[in-house]
């Protein structure tokens, strides 16, 4: 059996993606153009990575976006490659090659005029690359050389869990935070989803978690979550910039729901007086026998998700010392 050591920090090397990091593990140890096939998102640049570290003597490694370049950069590619001379070059979005451009980079490759390793990455299956006639059938040869398959995260839920905490732990690290970590109940709900976006998508979800500190609390605050938008952190609570509550007005305005001018609340500002009363109360903290949580009787995702609905940033009420009612 092949030894799988330098793809042992894949996750799932030993289990779901045994096979996978096998047909890797051989691949490294070639100079073999590989295809990687898969649906987005799926980790065939980590994979294309991880040969290019495992090969006997490791290569830089460099992306390329096919949907990006050129016709007069592809001339440049194929003409020139001396600056690519001791690298893996990654093409990515393959299928998105031009048909000339495919014909030429496949005479190449079997030639081996290039002299340097090229690793493909597509979405799109070799079925339809060979129907597709604005791609190179010889080009497609050249995938079927060497493919390998990676699968989706839906056909890798053994490995959700460490899926899930790794993006955790890497969101902290990448925005300079700690939060509670994911528990099991949490692991469970977000395992429930259907993830069209693989690892992309519980990546983006997770590092908004961690930027926001609340759990989404149904379907459509997932699909807000694994939004293509950037993750923005909140800055951190400043002592001496927090609002001053006095208990009397503040205990009047809530429990009639009138403002100082005697208009009546709206359900949402009456929603977050109440919220933030028991925050007051228990110091800031959410969850526990004397959390906000337990004061309101609800459910501690539901609270966090109300929270970040309103606007309430439990994380200034630490300080505040309880009142006696």
């Amino acid at each position: 059996m092949r030894s799988l050591s330098k793809f042992s920090e894949l996750i799932g090397a030993e289990g779901t993606l045994r096979s996978v990091c096998e047909r890797a593990s051989v691949a490294a140890e070639t100079d073999v153009s590989v295809a990687l096939f898969g649906e987005n998102g799926v980790g065939k640049e980590t994979l294309a990575r991880a040969i290019a570290t495992a090969s006997e003597k490791p290569l830089r490694f460099v992306p390329l976006r096919a949907s990006l370049v050129s016709d007069e950069r592809w001339n440049e590619f194929l003409a020139g490659p001396e600056a690519f001379q001791g690298c893996v070059v990654y093409i990515y979005e393959a299928e998105r090659i031009p048909r000339t451009t495919g014909r030429r980079l496949a005479t190449a490759l079997l030639s081996g005029r290039l002299g340097f390793r090229v690793i493909f990455g597509t979405s799109s299956s070799y079925q339809t690359l060979l129907d597709a006639r604005a791609f190179a059938p010889e080009l497609a040869d050249v995938f079927a050389a060497f493919p390998i398959a990676v699968p989706s995260l839906k056909e890798r839920m053994d490995d959700f869990p460490s899926l899930a905490d790794f993006f955790f732990v890497e969101g902290c690290a990448r925005l300079g935070v700690w939060r509670d970590p994911l528990s099991p109940g949490e692991l469970e709900r977000l395992g429930q989803i259907r993830w069209s976006d693989n690892l992309d998508g519980l990546r983006r979800v997770v590092e908004t978690i961690v930027a926001r500190d609340v759990f989404p609390e149904n379907d459509a605050e997932i699909a807000e979550f694994s939004s293509s938008e950037p993750v923005v952190l909140t800055p951190p609570f400043q002592k001496g910039t927090e609002k001053t509550f006095d208990s009397e007005s503040d205990e009047k305005r809530v429990d009639g729901a009138i403002d100082d001018s005697g208009r009546l609340l709206t359900l949402d500002e009456a929603m977050k007086e109440h919220i933030e009363r028991a925050l007051k109360r228990s110091h800031g903290a959410l969850e526990g026998k004397n959390g906000a949580a337990t004061i309101l009787d609800i459910n501690p995702y539901t609270l966090r998700a109300r929270m970040k609905k309103l606007g309430v940033d439990w994380v200034r009420f630490r300080d505040v010392d309880e009142e006696p009612d």
